[in-house]
């Protein structure tokens, strides 16, 4: 997971998890960003794991950059912080 820590600048909790509707079969969806000049590649199958591993459920891991315009404000007003580079 070192990896991620590396490469993220930012990171939130979205959807129901950050909505407190958190429940049986539900996953988390975490929206990150990367600082300037920083990619993940093949890397985020294995992070996907060691995120699923960690928490104890499905995660989903959605780029800021990638969100589609029509969910864009819902999603960025419901996030919640998670992960702060320093």
């Amino acid at each position: 997971m070192s990896s991620f820590r590396d490469r993220a600048s930012r990171c939130h909790v979205f959807g129901s998890v950050a909505c407190g509707e958190v429940g049986p079969g539900n996953g988390v969806n975490l929206l990150y960003e990367f600082a300037q000049g920083r990619l993940l590649s093949w890397e985020i199958e294995d992070l996907l794991q060691d995120l699923a591993d960690l928490i104890g459920c499905p995660v989903n891991l959605v780029s800021r950059n990638a969100l589609h315009l029509l969910i864009r404000k819902q999603v960025l007003e419901g996030a919640e912080p998670f992960y702060f580079a320093t």
